[in-house]
Formats: C-alpha cells, sequence, structure tokens
C-alpha cells in the first residue's frame, strides 16, 4: 500500500502548494491596490 501513501504526500503537497500561491497572490492584489491608491 505504498502507492497510495506516496499519492496521498503528492495530494498533501499539492494542496499546501495551492494554499501558499494563493497566498502570495492575496499579498500581490493587496499591494497592487495600495499602489493605486498612492497614485490618485
Amino acid at each position: 500500500n505504498k502507492r497510495k501513501l506516496s499519492a496521498d504526500l503528492i495530494a498533501l503537497a499539492a494542496k499546501s502548494e495551492a494554499e501558499r500561491y494563493s497566498g502570495a497572490r492575496w499579498i500581490i492584489l493587496i499591494l497592487e491596490q495600495m499602489i493605486m491608491a498612492e497614485r490618485r
């Protein structure tokens, strides 16, 4: 049952990677909004 374990690990890694990516996108979005507000 080793194959299922590694598949679960890959899925878990992909999930945390996606969460970290969406978090980074959120921060970039906020920074862009702040920059736009300052330019006005």
